[in-house]
């Protein structure tokens, strides 16, 4: 499908169409079991040694014949089944030619296929993909880095329930309407109210004539594309954080 066609499904919420398969985007109704499912999609199959020299599929096929218990293959199903909107459609995974395969409604669908799908839901949802070209140790310690910094600033992560509120005191949407609101455009309309809020109050303090940003960047128009950097805020030291950390504990503590 071309790129554009991508883009406009989208702005709109609309399925893409991959293969025989129409895909849609998950609604926020669905937001806990769809972040339990997605994990069949999110391993990290390059940081094991039976992983590295296999496809994402046949890693899984690996996985489920090793352990009773592992749960991924399930998890692909019901993602599956959530993401194409028939909750009774029936997948068959099996081997052709000692390659993995899986067969929805007599179609038969491959490695590669899977690969595609993958990166559609994700996309499609909103969800990052591990990135392993960067090194599991240093993404790991961007995350902790990330954690700090929260911690530093007081900051608690919002669960879903304040993010909903947040989006209902920004807009005049009710608990019906974000319920059927796709994930990415919840997450979306998130980041566009505090960027609007931001952005409003930048403005005014800038206009009033006793503040000066060194930063120009804090009076981007909040209607401005965003650009997506997971690591961002992160290009400090862990020890520097920690460090930091420290000193503010030892503070409390006089």
């Amino acid at each position: 499908m071309p790129s554009w066609l991508n883009l406009q499904a989208y702005a709109f919420d609309r399925p893409l169409q991959y293969k025989k398969l129409k895909v849609y985007p998950v609604k926020m109704e669905n937001y806990f079991e769809f972040h339990v499912w997605v994990r069949s999609l999110l391993l990290e199959k390059n940081t094991t040694i039976e992983g590295i020299s296999k496809t994402y599929l046949d890693y899984l096929y690996t996985l489920y014949a090793d352990k009773d218990k592992d749960q991924n293959l399930f998890r692909f199903d019901a993602l599956l089944k959530l993401c194409l909107r028939k909750e009774n459609l029936e997948i068959k995974y099996n081997y052709e030619a000692e390659k993995p395969i899986f067969i929805i409604e007599e179609e038969k669908y491959t490695s590669s296929d899977f690969d595609e799908l993958r990166l559609l839901i994700c996309e499609q949802n909103d969800v990052d993909i591990p990135d392993e070209t960067i090194q599991k140790e240093i993404r790991d310690s961007m995350d902790e880095a990330k954690r700090l910094r929260a911690k530093m600033s007081g900051t608690l992560p919002p669960t879903l329930e304040d993010q909903v509120v947040c989006v209902m005191v920004s807009t005049s949407l009710r608990p019906e309407d974000i319920a059927n609101l796709s994930i990415r455009k919840f997450g979306q309309l998130l980041q566009r109210a505090d960027a609007k809020l931001h952005y409003q109050v930048y403005l005014t303090a800038s206009m009033s004539g006793f503040t000066e940003f060194k930063d120009k960047k804090a009076l981007k128009h909040w209607m401005s594309g965003t650009e997506s950097d997971k690591w961002k805020d992160t290009m400090i030291s862990i020890e520097t954080l920690k460090g930091k950390l420290g000193g503010n504990t030892q503070n409390n503590k006089k």
